[in-house]
């Protein structure tokens, strides 16, 4: 038995051209765990410094129980390795929670790779499974944003 895969895909930032953020993305889905191994180009144009947000770690602990139909199990987005384009590692200062990080760097990025795992819980709602049916809205893979710091992006979230 097939699932369906609901992918929606939406810009949570208007950005002006000169910070357009181009994504190449190659990602695989595996039905029986539930999850989505992928790796992420992010192409940017010499950005300090910008913000990463791992919207299905909202899903790590416990919420609203209705949405679970058998009982809590978390959803959640581990990043395996996040390099620049030179293949150098880059690390990350949390903003908030587990969900919105800064990616330091010492010098401004014009390309960053990103290798992750995603884990869909079983819960009806904009993320998650329920028998047949899988649906991704707000982001199963990372989301870049180069606002700066007194814009914190993803406020909503």
């Amino acid at each position: 038995m097939s699932k369906a895969i609901l992918l929606i895909f939406f810009l949570l930032l208007p950005l002006p051209a000169e910070s357009m953020i181009r994504y190449s993305i190659d990602a695989t889905y595996d039905p029986e765990t539930e999850t989505i191994h992928g790796t992420l180009n992010v192409r940017l144009n010499d950005v300090n410094e910008p913000f990463m947000l791992l919207y299905p770690n909202i899903y790590l602990k416990e919420g609203s129980q209705e949405s679970y139909q058998v009982k809590f199990n978390e959803g959640f987005i581990k990043i395996l390795s996040l390099k620049d384009g030179d293949n150098n590692s880059l690390e990350t200062d949390p903003v908030r929670d587990d969900v919105v990080f800064k990616i330091k760097s010492e010098n401004p990025l014009t390309e960053i790779n990103i290798e992750f795992l995603t884990k869909i819980p079983e819960r009806i709602g904009v993320f998650g499974h329920f028998e047949d049916t899988v649906t991704l809205q707000g982001g199963w893979h990372p989301l870049i944003s180069t606002s700066p710091d007194e814009e914190l992006p993803f406020s909503d979230y």
